[in-house]
């Protein structure tokens, strides 16, 4: 395939990649829109990389805050059902389990404390 060619298939092939990647796309679901092979996709990445392609950092800025999003959606909604489960908030739990883990040490600490406070109040 001559130099020319490859150039326009790319060109062809460019919005449909950058719109698949601002949606936050797998390369192999772009790659089925347009009924090529992944490694057509990840090469015309590469290219569009390397050429310093702004619109290419549009669309991955556009990717980056969906991804954001669906993880701060994904967080809440494992917050909410934790806490419907549980009574409780994972930081809660989160808390309570490192109190109990460490109640040994935290009792100790307490127990000198208060005797070094007894002994100057009765000095």
């Amino acid at each position: 395939m001559s130099n020319l060619l490859r150039a326009h298939e790319r060109r062809k092939r460019r919005p449909i990649i950058l719109n698949g990647i601002s949606q936050d796309l797998k390369h192999s679901e772009i790659a089925t829109q347009l009924g090529v092979n992944r490694w057509v996709i990840t090469n015309d990445l590469r290219f569009m990389r390397s050429s310093g392609d702004p619109e290419l950092k549009q669309a991955q800025e556009a990717q980056e805050q969906i991804r954001v999003m669906k993880q701060s959606v994904s967080a809440h909604a494992r917050n909410e059902r934790f806490l419907r489960m549980t009574g409780m908030t994972l930081q809660e739990k989160s808390f309570r389990n490192m109190i109990d883990f460490n109640r040994r040490e935290l009792t100790k600490i307490l127990n000198s404390k208060d005797q070094k406070r007894y002994h100057h109040e009765t000095s």
